[in-house]
């Protein structure tokens, strides 16, 4: 009985880490998915808000460097 309890709160702990580990990477997709929206439609002003300190950053970066040359043809 124990170790079904045991097993249940461990797996539960797992799902509640996982979520929270990517809950940033969610909005950052989401984000970038937005801003890929509005510039597939042409709205080439649109610009990624990302704050961080890894790929996403770099990513968002290079949207924003793309859009800003194409807005410039």
């Amino acid at each position: 009985k124990w170790s079904l309890i045991l097993g249940l709160l461990g797996i539960l702990s797992a799902a509640g880490i996982a979520w929270y580990l990517t809950r940033p990477i969610s909005a950052h997709l989401q984000n970038l998915t937005e801003v890929l929206s509005k510039v597939g439609r042409g709205d080439f002003t649109a610009r990624p808000n990302i704050q961080s300190r890894d790929e996403f950053k770099i990513i968002a970066a290079r949207l924003t460097h793309m859009t800003e040359q194409v807005e410039r043809v």
